[in-house]
């Protein structure tokens, strides 16, 4: 609806769809406060609670709060990183690596499931560094890696790929 129009090109539903459920409720109901409204709204957030998209956004929180503190604590002794699949979890989880000093390469099936990504992540360091010179570097080791050829040379091989039994057995 109308409501929708200034954030929705930022906020895709499949990804975020809280702000879509609030919007609907208020096209339904608006402010009526009624107890048909109380139900629908206690419905829609246990559906939102309970859904494959908050669980991934959930387990994408603690794994960039993990790796936070890690940088913090420790050195590992980590210098590359490999994240297969390049969807939003997968994605963000190499923009972080990169971000934290990782050279990090990211693998997926096709070029075109990886630019998205590439270009989330370079927002998220020029976000987060600001400086020119220091966003080139995180973008410099942040790369496409479609053929899986930096999985030997990796310290850590992530698997980010879709929630399906079938592709991860074929993984």
């Amino acid at each position: 609806g109308a409501c929708v129009g200034s954030w929705a090109g930022d906020v895709r539903q499949e990804f975020y769809p809280a702000p879509y459920a609030i919007v609907s409720l208020w096209e339904r109901f608006g402010n009526a406060g009624t107890p048909a409204h109380y139900e629908a709204e206690a419905h829609s957030i246990a559906n939102l609670m309970s859904s494959p998209t908050a669980r991934n956004l959930v387990r994408v929180f603690l794994l960039q709060d993990r790796l936070k503190g890690l940088g913090k604590k420790s050195d590992l002794g980590l210098k590359r990183v490999h994240v297969i699949g390049s969807g939003v979890m997968g994605g963000d989880i190499a923009a972080w690596c990169a971000l934290r000093g990782y050279t990090v390469s990211l693998q997926d099936r096709e070029s075109r499931f990886v630019e998205p990504a590439l270009l989330r992540a370079r927002k998220l360091f020029e976000r987060r560094l600001r400086t020119p010179g220091a966003v080139e570097a995180a973008v410099k080791r942040l790369e496409m890696d479609l053929e899986g050829r930096n999985v030997p040379d990796a310290d850590v091989v992530i698997e980010a790929i879709f929630e399906n039994l079938e592709a991860k057995k074929a993984l």
